[in-house]
């Protein structure tokens, strides 16, 4: 025997013990499977291991595609969640294992082709709960979602589900009507009110697309209902839909209509947000409040559409002086306030006066007069509460408009409140 049939002789033995030990594999999974059966559900944990287990050995007897099938499915399983799972959500996956097995193909669903166009297209706001115990197709879902620049997270029952809404505030949520331990229904009640007040858009998915659940869906509070299986030609510009709506109502809700910037609503989530970041880490925030002078003039003596002129372009100024990172709103009426990330009182000054630079020799018109405009402003650092802080910047603010206007102060923290002078305006006919 020549060199070369010894080295096919070796081949074909190693090739036959990695078959012995495939079906060896095969047999043993059965039995795991024949398991479940009897006992009816399992912990996701023991799922997670068992796959743990099977994309080990099987990537090691040249089983490659059930080792990365395994590993995909491990993406969306949690090693510490004892939650059960009924046995009877397991079929497909069961099923995608043994067809690695056997070599057959027809139980494996024909995959969507992502459409170039659709790469990335979510931005990294887009924010997607899946609840959902049907294992194979949430997997498949989250791949695809993510090629499109979403991020996702997979609840396989109602409890964790509910629990990963509050915790984690995703912007988009898929919600199975049939969970392992309760209905989509039953959590739709413990999130439909939150979920309006957050702009959150929830959709409940059900294999059973009859009228009535798609009544009980809208009756509970789901914006949407979507039949399964999905089409996918008509899903995916669907959530481009739901993103864009979802874009116009929150802009909607958080900006001035009036000068484009945040408004007061949004001030307070965002230094709510800052104080929570700060208060966790090293980093730090100052606040700077900021007066239009004498703006009440300016409606009185050019006309509200001319006070109007100056407010949009305080915001456009306000908006474009800001770094990466900073935040501005139109706090109400003439007065603004800017959040400064990283950055101290002192040092916020400079910026202001760079708006001040902009803002100050702009002429604004109103028929045959032109004006201009000043303002005023006070700088403060947070110390650790946002009543204190929004003080703060205000006594600032007051001081720069008592000493003159059109000036920036930094608070003092050394100065009291006793040394403001107290200011009275009498109004009464009688000169005596």
């Amino acid at each position: 025997m020549n060199r070369w049939g010894n080295a096919s002789d070796g081949r074909g033995g190693k090739e036959m013990n990695q078959k012995k030990y495939q079906d060896m594999l095969a047999q043993r999974t059965e039995n795991i499977f024949k398991d479940w059966e009897a006992r009816g559900s399992l912990t996701e944990r023991e799922l997670y291991y068992f796959l743990h287990k099977l994309k080990g050995t099987s990537g090691t007897i040249e089983l490659q595609q059930l080792s990365l099938f395994c590993a995909s499915q491990l993406e969306i399983l949690s090693s510490s969640n004892d939650q059960k799972i009924p046995v009877s959500s397991l079929e497909n996956l069961k099923n995608r294992i043994r067809s690695h097995f056997d070599g057959s193909e027809a139980v494996k669903k024909e995959e969507f082709q992502l459409p170039d166009c659709y790469i990335n297209q979510l931005d990294q706001e887009t924010f997607i709960l899946i609840i959902d115990d049907d294992l194979e197709f949430v997997s498949y879902l989250k791949e695809l979602l993510e090629k499109m620049g979403a991020q996702v997270i997979i609840s396989l029952n109602g409890k964790r589900g509910i629990e990963q809404f509050y915790s984690m505030r995703p912007s988009i949520i898929l919600v199975d009507t049939k969970l392992p331990d309760m209905s989509g229904f039953e959590v739709l009640d413990q999130i439909a009110d939150t979920a309006r007040q957050k702009n959150t858009m929830v959709a409940l998915t059900s294999e059973q697309a009859t009228k009535e659940n798609e009544i009980e869906s809208y009756r509970r509070g789901a914006m949407d209902f979507i039949p399964k299986p999905f089409d996918m030609d008509i899903f995916f510009p669907y959530l481009f839909n739901r993103q864009q709506r979802q874009h116009a109502i929150s802009s909607s809700i958080i900006t001035d209509s009036l000068t484009g910037i945040g408004n007061r609503r949004y001030f307070d989530e965002v230094i709510n947000n800052f104080a929570k970041k700060a208060d966790q880490s090293d980093t730090t925030f100052s606040l700077v409040m900021v007066d239009l002078d004498h703006f009440k003039q300016v409606n009185d003596l050019y006309g509200h559409p001319a006070g109007d002129d100056v407010l949009r372009k305080f915001g456009e100024i306000l908006h474009d002086e800001k770094r990466e990172g900073d935040y501005v709103f139109r706090y109400g009426g003439e007065e603004f306030a800017l959040l400064f990330v990283n950055l101290q009182a002192d040092e916020a000054v400079h910026v202001v006066e760079r708006i001040r630079n902009k803002f100050n020799p702009l002429s604004f018109n109103s028929g045959d007069q032109s004006f201009n405009v000043t303002f005023s402003a006070g700088s403060a650092d947070y110390q650790g509460d946002t009543e204190e802080l929004i003080s703060a910047a205000d006594q600032a603010l007051y001081e720069a408009k008592r000493t003159g206007r059109n000036r920036t102060i930094l608070y003092d923290q050394r100065k009291r409140m006793g040394k403001r002078k107290l200011m009275v305006i009498i109004v009464d006919d009688d000169p005596f």
